[in-house]
């Protein structure tokens, strides 16, 4: 509830009936009635309930421009709803300077009838110019034809708005904030007729300034009255870094609407992928997941490379239909070669980070003076070797009287001509204009056409001087008693000698004066009419006090109570020097009996506004700590993207990096590896570290086969049993072929014989069998389907008398593609034939 209302004011839509009107087509202005906040943009329907057949329509609807404008029109879908035929929007346009908005439309088919039914004709859009006041709206210029071009008859109804202020908006800016709240503190206390007194902080005008008004504005602190549709502000988040073969969770979540507070939201999010300009992806909301496929497909358009800066790009509307936009980089990791890190937005010395060394990139700078300067942002240099700003000069022109500085030089409103004064006769001959800033060239006043100038003349002293072409015409033939002006500066002494001035007037060029308050007849610079000059120890104007306040020449000082160089943006003088506790030229000094908070402190994480720039504890405050974007609340951020803060806050609250998947809480690099072919602990490796997931055998390479025994010819098989990991796992052993001297056959012939049975659960995958000679050398290759049984069958040459045995190596390697945490049970017999 408003503890102190103010009035509402109704603005009411009163629309004028046609003379001649009948009831079967009527006109209205829809919803009849509403009730918008003050200052917020609105929609005005103008629809049509006909019953005839009509083909063409017409209406300008007024309203008044001092308290509205109109910012769009669009039309309605009265004439083209049937699908039937297309309509022709004709004279559609908005006059803001007269308050009118035109509108007219026809169908475009010869062989259509007209329709009826009630429909909107069109719409309009305004914005209010303040946060209350009091209109009319009328329908004028209505007409309806219908197929035949003949005219039909019509009627009008009222409808109304009706606007509530923002109350504790003391300075109207449309929002209640510090600034109304400093505006009714500096006035607290003070009541109608006090010298401080100010009307706009008495909020609830009970003509004293007290804790209501204060109340107030702290019960409607923050309320806006939405003047304009502001944009939504997306952002795209990012920067997105991701391995090869992982899923991509895009996060637009810390995307806002300005106008959230208003009743405004962001209702859509498309992206696009592949930094076109088309966004084809529609979002389900703020975050969308892409798996590596899609990623492949979408965003790098087939393959993927790697330390490439892909951009992505999010645009969200909110649902008053206004459209923003944010870009965010993708960075996909693979094997990396370090090098100089250069300004190009890749991770050149593969740390994780882009472009780091540039840690002014994308600040905002600016080029230029004056109405030449233009604002842009730090980018890289085209060679990558450093940054610059991106904004480009604009070009001076020739300087007018405007408050600007139009040719560039740095100063403004300098080098002008000034055109002459109204008034060019007698002592104004030759005055000109004062150039007055922004309101131009000022009209001339008495200070324009020097001190000889009287607006009625009454001087006696052989001027023109109220400047209408006649002189002392009101004089007569006398002569006046004046005091003696030694200096000439038209100001005598009291102990100065009289003299008679024979033409009537005291006349300072003749040395007669009618006043006697010079303080130094001596000096036709020091006189009662003279300014007061700071630094020349002299009483200038005579009023008995040297260098004071508002002399030629003073600055601006501010109260520096506690001396830190920084003064209270209240309550200035203009001294010829730092007097007293008005000893400061820089103002913005937020809490003055605090030498550690000025402008120019560092802000430091203590829960105080060091630096006076309105903001407690901001970003990259002294003592801040790194937080790193922690999206899925697991206590470990990701690399490149992390803020200097004095507390965590929103998604940057990890302290600790190195996340491999931000999507998803249960991986981290804290959490334990668990058999799922997923990275779960972020090492890089997948399904590592898992109790009995590995062999952990010495027979990993063929050098370092396992030996299981000797083959004799035409002897028993030998037989052996191990474990083998199908994902990849492949493992080695080592064996004597024996032949024996006895024997007279010159070619042994062994057969290896492999089988596999799978752990429970696990499907049967192919596996790789090899044989080798002792110095690993490829003799011989096969492959196991699934769990059949699978032989080598090999021979060698034997000369009969010598002993020809040998060692040989027998290789069995698990398909990549396959998956089990458990083992395989391999089984091996090997015999001579």
């Amino acid at each position: 509830m408003f503890r102190h209302m103010l009035p509402i004011v109704v603005l009411s839509l009163i629309i004028i009936m046609p003379v001649a009107a009948y009831a079967e087509n009527v006109f209205y202005v829809h919803p009849a009635d509403e009730v918008i906040t003050g200052g917020v943009n609105f929609t005005v329907g103008v629809r049509l309930n006909a019953t005839d057949d009509v083909y063409a329509a017409q209406a300008v609807l007024d309203f008044d421009p001092t308290v509205l404008v109109a910012n769009a029109v669009s039309e309605g879908n009265f004439l083209n709803y049937d699908g039937a035929s297309t309509s022709y929007p004709k004279g559609v346009s908005i006059d803001n300077a007269n308050g009118r908005v035109y509108f007219a439309n026809t169908r475009l088919n010869p062989a259509v009838n007209g329709v009826s039914g009630d429909r909107e004709l069109f719409s309009v859009y305004f914005s209010p110019l303040g946060i209350w006041g009091k209109t009319y709206m009328n329908l004028s210029g209505l007409k309806l034809s219908d197929p035949d071009g003949s005219y039909l008859f019509y009627s009008t109804r009222k409808g109304t708005r009706t606007l509530t202020p923002v109350y504790g908006d003391v300075n109207g800016d449309c929002i209640v904030d510090i600034f109304d709240l400093a505006r009714v503190g500096i006035a607290y206390g003070t009541y109608y007729g006090n010298p401080y007194w100010n009307p706009s902080a008495d909020v609830n005008k009970d003509g004293e300034i007290d804790i209501l008004d204060l109340g107030t504005v702290g019960l409607h602190y923050w309320e806006e009255c939405c003047t304009t549709n502001s944009p939504p502000e997306m952002d795209a988040g990012g920067p997105y870094v991701i391995n090869e073969g992982e899923p991509l969770e895009l996060d637009a979540s810390e995307s806002a609407d300005p106008d959230e507070g208003c009743g405004d939201s962001i209702e859509k999010y498309v992206w696009d992928l592949d930094g076109d300009g088309d966004y084809e992806h529609n979002a389900s909301g703020s975050k969308e997941m892409l798996l590596w496929p899609d990623v492949e497909s979408y965003v790098c358009g087939g393959t993927c490379s790697a330390n490439f800066p892909y951009t992505l790009w999010v645009k969200g509307w909110d649902t008053k239909g206004s459209a923003g936009t944010s870009m965010a980089y993708l960075f996909i990791l693979s094997n990396c070669s370090p090098s100089t890190e250069i300004c190009d937005g890749l991770d050149n010395d593969c740390d994780g980070q882009t472009d780091e060394d540039f840690p002014t990139l994308g600040d905002v700078c600016s080029v230029g003076i004056g109405a030449c300067q233009s604002n842009g942002h730090i980018v890289c240099t085209t060679d990558g070797s450093g940054v610059e700003c991106d904004a480009v000069a604009g070009t001076p022109q020739t300087e007018t009287c405007n408050g600007l500085d139009d040719d560039c030089d740095g100063a403004v409103d300098d080098n002008l001509t000034p055109p002459p004064c109204e008034l060019q006769t007698g002592v104004c001959y030759g005055s000109t204009k004062t150039c007055a800033g922004v309101s131009g060239w000022s009209a001339c006043g008495p200070s324009d056409y020097g001190a000889d100038y009287e607006q009625t003349e009454t001087r006696c002293d052989g001027l023109d001087n109220d400047c209408d072409g006649q002189t002392d015409e009101d004089c007569g033939n006398q002569s006046v008693i004046c005091i003696v002006d030694a200096d000439h500066d038209g100001f005598g002494t009291m102990t100065g000698a009289t003299v008679v001035a024979p033409d009537g007037s005291c006349d300072a060029e003749d040395g007669e004066s009618t006043t006697s308050n010079d303080c130094n007849d001596a000096d036709a610079a020091i006189n009662p009419g003279a300014a007061e000059v700071c630094g020349d120890a002299v009483d200038n104007d005579c009023d008995g006090q040297i260098d004071e306040e508002d002399g030629l020449g003073c600055f601006v000082f501010y109260p520096d109570a506690d001396n830190d160089g920084y003064g209270a943006f209240y309550n200035s003088k203009c001294l010829c020097s730092p007097t007293g506790i008005y000893s400061a030229t820089t103002p913005g000094d937020c809490n003055d009996e605090n030498a550690d908070i000025n402008p120019g402190a560092q802000e430091s994480c203590n829960g105080i506004d060091d630096d006076c720039d309105a903001e407690i504890d901001e970003e990259g405050a002294m003592g801040c700590t790194t937080y790193y974007y922690d999206g899925d609340s697991d206590g470990y951020g990701l690399f490149g993207n992390s803020k200097c803060l004095c507390s965590p806050t929103g998604i940057y609250r990890a302290t600790t990096a190195g996340d491999c998947n931000d999507a998803d809480a249960n991986i981290s690099p804290g959490a334990d590896e668990v058999c799922n072919a997923i990275d779960d602990d972020c090492n890089g490796v997948v399904d590592d570290g898992i109790s009995g997931a590995s062999d952990g055998g010495t027979n990993d390479a063929c050098s370092q086969s396992s030996y299981f025994g000797v083959i004799h010819e035409n002897d028993a098989e030998v037989s052996w049993s191990d474990k083998l990991y199908p994902s990849g796992d492949k493992d080695f052993f080592r064996f004597y072929a024996n032949e024996d001297t006895g024997f007279t056959l010159i070619s042994e012939t062994f057969t290896v014989r492999i089988r596999l049975i799978p752990p429970q659960g696990a499907y049967c995958s192919d596996f790789d069998l090899y044989l080798y000679d002792d110095s690993c050398n490829l003799l011989a290759s096969s492959k196991l389907s699934g769990c059949s049984e699978e032989t080598i069958t090999f021979s060698w040459d034997g000369d009969g008398f010598t002993d020809d045995s040998r060692y040989f190596r027998v290789g069995v390697e698990g398909y990549s593609g396959a998956f089990s945490c458990s083992p395989y049970s391999l089984y091996i017999d090997m015999y001579e034939e």
